[in-house]
């Protein structure tokens, strides 16, 4: 009986500890800014959520603060969208399986010359920050590819970057990917991932390669050019710098 006693402590004493060491999920905050409509429907409608998510209503200002995790506050938010509309300004949350698009535009920069080969003037902010921190003052269009993708779904592509006196034989292929997923007014790019071949001359019509890569995860505002990393090419190539934008659409 004593040892059935002590091993029932033991099993509770473990139960205890794992429970202590479960982490717990992330709070965070949120503000959704709605059109009133001059009622008090609001904080009946906030009532609904319960004790998971913490929400504070200012109808005056149109004004909603909730407090939960992640998903929680996910989910209070395309509630209260699909019954008020939003002000103008604030994207609302994308909804299960809605459309994004991204845009990728592959760079190469230099340190030499002012050139600006093919590289779009929406870029301009960009290229301003790049010279501002690095030395790099000439910039040419290496690539630029549209992608369309399905809300928690991965994308992945591949293509050749178009390299100044390289002929396509040389095959200087790249491939991107990244799991794309909604998280509020932001497009996440999770396991993002670009890979390519810098091709240069052995001799002849012969060609190496230099293996070139960025792997990371980010957060992405629609419409926002976001540069998502450089990577050195060579000495003489410069670098290649990859610049990403994303959108909902329909």
């Amino acid at each position: 009986m004593e040892l059935m006693k002590l091993l029932i402590i033991f099993l509770l004493a473990i139960a205890a500890v794992a429970q202590e060491a479960t982490p717990k999920a992330k709070r965070v905050d949120r503000i959704v800014e709605f059109v009133p409509d001059g009622t008090d429907q609001m904080h009946r409608l906030a009532n609904l959520f319960g004790s998971s998510v913490a929400v504070k209503v200012e109808p005056t200002l149109g004004l909603v603060m909730l407090s939960g995790t992640e998903d929680q506050v996910e989910e209070a938010m395309k509630a209260i969208l699909k019954y008020y509309k939003a002000k103008p300004g604030q994207a609302a949350p994308a909804g299960p399986g809605r459309g994004i698009e991204l845009t990728l535009h592959i760079l190469q920069g230099k340190s030499e010359g002012n050139d600006m080969s093919g590289v779009p003037a929406a870029l301009n902010p960009v290229i301003q920050q790049m010279k501002q921190v690095t030395n790099l003052t000439s910039f040419r269009s290496l690539e630029t590819q549209i992608m369309r993708v399905r809300d928690g779904e991965k994308v992945e592509t591949t293509g050749v970057l178009v390299w100044a006196d390289v002929p396509d034989k040389a095959l200087p292929v790249y491939q991107f990917r990244a799991l794309v997923r909604a998280k509020g007014p932001v497009i996440q790019c999770d396991n993002l991932g670009f890979g390519g071949r810098v091709p240069y001359l052995t001799g002849g019509e012969n060609y190496q390669y230099r293996e070139v890569g960025v792997s990371t995860s980010l957060d992405v505002k629609p419409g926002q050019w976001t540069v998502i990393g450089k990577t050195n090419a060579s000495a003489k190539e410069g670098a290649i710098i990859l610049v990403l934008s994303a959108k909902f659409v329909d």
